[in-house]
């Protein structure tokens, strides 16, 4: 069996961080969305995937050469025009050879085995298998039994070879309003099953926060905190760090590779610090996300938010409940971008009004 990740996505414009980074690279803990998604197919037995990334390739691409996956051969297809998840499995399958194919959503994150959707896959003799969940939980579920009326096809499928002969050489193709209703009249059996594993679907910057929180707050396990070091209680570091004798940490927290934290700095978690960071003398950081190269000025203070790659609050400045860009980006208008109404409470909704050129 071979795997697919469909790591592209539409982006509706409501996540600012997809400005910066395609999700499927949105940091976690010590690796990103789209490393855990090939190392739950890995974990599946799988040993050659394809990612699907929709334009945005090279980055995933590039990421993923310095970050191989021992044991898993990864290949990547990209359609220039938006291909809808079943023309993207068809074109996917041009790169792999003797499927099925295990196809998972690059947004999902999935905390346990999917052997159980394989099983029931081969056992029924399906053409396609569709992965449901209770309607309610499809943003996130802890694997409960699908009692509800309304069930959701996840985003966690099982495809035959000959299902992709039903999907157009060219053009969109959605999985689930496109080719499902194809295939009975074509006398290509679909079976929908309930997934148990756990699961958290990346949609928004909210969703993303959430997650990481949990992941900080050993819900998943401490699986996650492989290859760092614990110095204190809850407090993981990566290599090279520098923490100042005057320096408080107070967990959970990560500090990844070449962080330096100086004098009378504070970092209160749950926060994840990403590589080389600098968090300056006086600097407080309390409950949130700093992906790589970030600066923290002196005696600034960042709370409840996410600082994006290469950004820099400066001295004396307050950044609260806030997402921020650097303005040097080539983003459009949008400079130094805060957005308001960021909540890092798990499975918050996620307001979504905008200031822009707060930092100058």
């Amino acid at each position: 069996m071979k795997g697919v990740v469909l790591a592209g996505g539409q982006d509706t414009g409501k996540c600012p961080l997809s400005m910066v980074r395609p999700r499927a690279l949105f940091p976690l803990i010590n690796e990103v969305l789209v490393e855990h998604c090939l190392r739950t197919l890995r974990h599946a037995g799988i040993r050659e995937a394809a990612v699907c990334s929709n334009g945005k390739t090279s980055p995933i691409r590039e990421f993923l050469a310095d970050h191989p996956l021992a044991r898993l051969n990864v290949s990547y297809s990209e359609d220039e025009l938006p291909r809808g998840a079943a023309g993207c499995v068809r074109d996917a399958a041009n790169l792999l050879v003797d499927g099925p194919f295990l196809v998972i959503e690059g947004s999902l994150f999935i905390d346990g085995d999917i052997d159980e959707l394989v099983a029931e896959h081969r056992h029924k003799g399906a053409a396609l298998t569709v992965g449901v969940v209770p309607a309610g939980n499809w943003h996130g579920g802890d694997g409960e039994k699908c009692l509800a009326s309304t069930l959701a096809p996840l985003g966690v499928y099982v495809v035959e070879p000959n299902v992709l002969e039903s999907v157009p050489a060219f053009g969109y193709c959605d999985m689930k309003e496109q080719l499902i209703p194809k295939l009975p009249e074509r006398g290509l059996p679909v079976s929908f099953i309930p997934f148990h594993a756990r699961h958290r679907r990346v949609a928004d910057a909210n969703s993303y926060s959430s997650l990481v929180q949990e992941i900080l707050s050993g819900v998943f396990g401490m699986g996650f905190f492989t290859g760092l070091r614990k110095i204190a209680p809850d407090v993981w570091v990566g290599k090279n760090v520098q923490v100042a004798p005057t320096a408080k940490l107070v967990g959970p927290l990560v500090l990844k590779d070449d962080v330096v934290v100086a004098d009378r700095a504070v970092v209160r978690g749950p926060s994840l610090i990403g590589e080389r960071t600098v968090i300056e003398d006086g600097a407080v950081v309390a409950h949130s996300i700093l992906w790589p190269d970030v600066a923290v000025g002196t005696a600034a203070t960042v709370d409840n938010s996410i600082v994006t790659d290469g950004f820099r609050v400066r001295a004396s400045r307050q950044l609260s409940h806030s997402i921020a860009i650097d303005r040097s980006l080539k983003v459009g208008e949008v400079h130094g971008l805060l957005q308001t109404g960021y909540d890092i409470s798990p499975m918050s909704r996620f307001a979504s009004s905008f200031l822009s050129g707060f930092f100058s």
